[in-house]
């Protein structure tokens, strides 16, 4: 009856040092920003590590993928572009990003050409990236 009684004793001893809070570092130093691991998401943390001088270039290093297009929209060949919103109002394609500063931007979200549709309406065959803008 010994070793049971001992397994209690071992399973609070082990889950006590699996719960411990781990002192990584100095305690001066700032914490690390945290990174979002969504793949349609920059947050504020990311846009901080680092000095863009314009939203283009943030998402062209970031998420470069967001820019590319899938192909013709049509069988004329229309070369269609993802969408840009900001705070909920259409701008037009990607190039109107390189006019926006990075400066006051909560966050920028991709969404896919059927989300996109399902939020704005038709015309985001590309899909759309939402710039959103800090309350003042």
């Amino acid at each position: 009856m010994r070793p049971f009684i001992r397994w209690p004793a071992l399973l609070v001893l082990s889950l006590g040092a699996a719960c411990a809070p781990h002192h990584a570092g100095d305690p001066n130093e700032p914490p690390r920003p945290r990174v979002s691991h969504r793949s349609d998401l920059i947050t504020l943390d990311e846009m901080e590590r680092k000095h863009w001088t314009s939203v283009y270039d943030m998402v062209s290093e970031l998420h470069a993928n967001w820019l590319n297009t899938r192909g013709p929209d049509s069988i004329l060949g229309d070369p269609g572009q993802v969408q840009v919103q900001l705070d909920d109002v259409r701008l037009g394609d990607a190039s109107t990003l390189r006019s926006l500063p990075v400066v006051n931007i909560a966050y920028v979200q991709y969404f896919d050409p059927i989300s996109a549709s399902a939020r704005w309406g038709l015309g985001y065959n590309h899909g759309a990236i939402l710039v959103s803008t800090r309350a003042r």
